[in-house]
């Protein structure tokens, strides 16, 4: 009798649905959402601030329509300003760096992914365009990064992330520099409405460390029903602190999903991308076939 993976014997893995601009929440952290509704608390219902504070809209920083310059989505990985912000020429200067890096790193991005949606258009190649297709609309959308199990873009999708967390670490900086000279000139005032700034603002770096949807899969096994499965960023399965792993190494997806009937314990799907990371194909450690296409 042929084993099977989970999907054979207990129909859905877990539906993770994919997230718009979200982070899995691990101990505790505060998700975007309510770090803004903090920030619209403080600007409305706060104490008189200082004069190191003014009330100003948040700086916009989007990635629809990057390349002709118009902005409306925030990038996951990235930060937004309190609408209580700073009235320091050194903060705000800071923040029109930080603004210019992230959409450079972002438009870079997307250039990427058109560069590759008109390759596979050139090669008729309809499930490579749907991927790049769908890698535009989550990032222009929904601020979502393409899949890192997408080889075709994971250099790209690296290098955005890198460049976001630099721009986050050189704002950082900023922000502590000019805290740091105001206490020196004895303002304290102002030097506590910037910390309280930069409070707000360290909690969604951190925020931003977390594990993240990667992408959704319709897992297959042969004679089985389908399920949907979500990948994590940080190589787990359908949760963010799930027992089930993936790792990928070249184009090779490796499954493992944790069982006391299994062979050593678990089930392992080990599987090959296709070239655009839309499907798999494989077998577990049994010979079972494992097949499994991406969800847009």
């Amino acid at each position: 009798m042929a084993a099977t993976s989970p999907v054979a014997r207990g129909g859905r893995l877990g539906n993770v649905p994919p997230r718009v601009n979200s982070k899995a929440v691990r101990g505790g952290a505060l998700g975007r959402g309510a770090l803004l509704a903090v920030m619209a608390i403080l600007a409305v219902a706060g104490p008189a601030a200082p004069a190191a504070a003014r009330q100003k809209p948040a700086a916009p920083r989007t990635l629809e329509n990057l390349l002709d310059g118009e902005q409306k989505v925030v990038p996951e990985g990235t930060l937004t300003r309190a609408l209580l912000s700073s009235a320091s020429p050194v903060i705000d200067e800071a923040w029109q760096e930080y603004d210019a890096a992230v959409q450079a790193a972002s438009t870079k991005l997307l250039k990427a992914i058109d560069a590759r949606k008109r390759r596979s258009q050139g090669r008729r190649d309809e499930d490579a365009v749907a991927v790049m297709e769908a890698a535009a609309k989550g990032l222009t959308e929904r601020g979502v990064l393409p899949s890192a199990v997408d080889g075709s873009l994971r250099a790209e999708r690296a290098a955005a992330v890198l460049a976001y967390r630099e721009a986050g670490e050189k704002l950082a900086t900023r922000y502590r520099t000019v805290i740091a000279e105001l206490r020196e000139d004895d303002k304290p005032d102002d030097a506590s409405v910037i910390a309280d700034e930069w409070s707000l603002l360290a909690n969604q770096l951190e925020f931003a460390e977390q594990p993240q949807v990667d992408s959704v899969w319709r897992h297959s096994i042969t004679n089985g029903p389908t399920a949907e499965i979500t990948l994590y960023t940080n190589g787990t399965i359908n949760a963010p602190d799930g027992p089930d792993t993936w790792t990928l190494k070249g184009s090779t997806l490796t499954i493992r999903w944790k069982n006391p009937e299994a062979p050593g314990g678990e089930w392992i799907d080990t599987c090959e991308l296709a070239d655009q990371g839309g499907s798999y194909a494989g077998k577990n450690q049994l010979g079972t076939r494992i097949t499994g296409k991406r969800v847009p």
